[in-house]
């Protein structure tokens, strides 16, 4: 229950998008400005991580608070819904991807706009529905045309964004030039063009910042600002071709796992390493409600599905990582520093390789005894 007066919560999520956009410079300009004020005037995690380098899982975890719901039982639209807020959604991508909007109850709210709803203003052709991006000024103008009036906000909102921008190949019609005005074709996309692409990228990066900054421009003239918490992240990370990869889902590490987390609270409680998992608690509590914290000290990734994941890994304090390939029997520790055998780890570390998959099997069997 979410006690006393009920303010608005503004959840953003920005596709793709690593922790360190906080204190990036390109050329000497902030690329994400508005989220580095956000973290300074209010509360942002040292260490945040999603649970698998995937959009669907990113999504239903964040708003679950479980690895890999089978439905919206529990759901942070449930959980407003049921406290009398009205819940608005504007996605610029389709939320049907997946299964994403099933699993996480999104189509229960009274507004619901994504990619698929304008899909006739697409930014590319495609047409494949994990495919339709839109741009997220298109977002603004749906804002606009529903809740653009003081007097809609008479009641508490929980309204949820999802901006694309940073989504391959880092540049759609209408991305502005911010931190760079040459966007690298798509064809031109390649390790020798390396230095361009992450230009690219970032320029991405900072237009998804300007439509924040726009979006708490609306809200600051709409004279509810102050009365509302803000809440950014992102699904997952992006390699750069820096680990070796392009893209995300390839690989448990910093470059496709570690993301922002920020409130515009100050001193909301951040233990660390937070996963997209724990958030929905956090974001809850900012909010009022009365649960209790349960700091798990860890975070839980896998590659694939949790029931037939390619590896796994857990994040400890100050990014220790343990991590396992479960088709080459390998082992990564923060003692090793690479791949080794697991027939040829130390005592120590296969100790913590052991303790790795023991985690897995807990957490299948805790998906199994939720889902019956």
């Amino acid at each position: 229950v979410i006690a006393g007066d009920k303010r608005h919560v503004i959840l953003i999520v920005l596709e793709s998008t690593r922790a360190d956009a906080i204190g990036r410079r390109l050329g000497g300009r902030a690329v994400a400005p508005n989220l580095e004020s956000l973290a300074e005037r209010g509360s942002a995690a040292r260490e945040a991580y999603s649970h698998v380098g995937f959009t669907t899982q990113s999504l239903q975890s964040l708003f679950t608070g479980r690895l890999a719901p089978a439905d919206d039982r529990q759901s942070l639209v449930r959980d407003f819904l049921a406290n009398g807020y009205e819940v608005g959604i504007f996605s610029g991508q389709s939320e049907d991807f997946g299964g994403i909007a099933a699993t996480t109850g999104m189509r229960r709210g009274s507004i619901f706009v994504d990619a698929n709803t304008l899909r006739e203003e697409r930014a590319f052709s495609f047409a494949a529905e994990g495919s339709i991006q839109v741009d997220g000024r298109l977002l603004l103008r749906e804002f606009d045309r529903r809740l653009g009036r003081a007097e809609a906000w008479t009641t508490p909102r929980f309204l949820y964004f999802n901006f694309q921008s940073a989504h391959f190949p880092y540049w759609a019609p209408g991305t502005d030039a911010i931190v760079n005005a040459d966007p690298i074709p798509r064809g031109e996309i390649s390790p020798a063009n390396r230095d361009w692409l992450i230009r690219t990228y970032w320029n991405a990066v900072a237009y998804n910042d300007r439509l924040i900054g726009e979006l708490l421009d609306r809200l600051r003239r709409l004279g509810v600002l102050d009365d509302s918490l803000i809440v950014v992240t992102a699904d997952h990370g992006e390699s750069l071709f820096d680990d070796g990869f392009l893209g995300h889902g390839h690989a448990l590490n910093a470059q496709q796992t570690r993301i922002p987390f920020v409130l515009s609270d100050p001193g909301v409680a951040l233990p660390s390493p937070i996963g997209l998992a724990d958030m929905r608690a956090i974001i809850l509590r900012a909010a009022g409600a009365e649960l209790a914290p349960r700091p798990r000290g860890a975070v839980f990734q896998y590659l694939g599905t949790l029931e037939r994941p390619g590896a796994i890994g857990l994040v400890g304090r100050s990014g220790a990582w343990t991590r396992f390939d479960l088709f080459g029997e390998a082992a990564w520790t923060a003692r090793t520093g690479g791949w080794v055998r697991y027939a040829d780890l130390s005592e120590e570390d296969r100790a913590a390789a052991d303790s790795l998959i023991d985690e897995l099997a807990r957490e299948r069997w805790v998906q199994r005894l939720r889902e019956g």
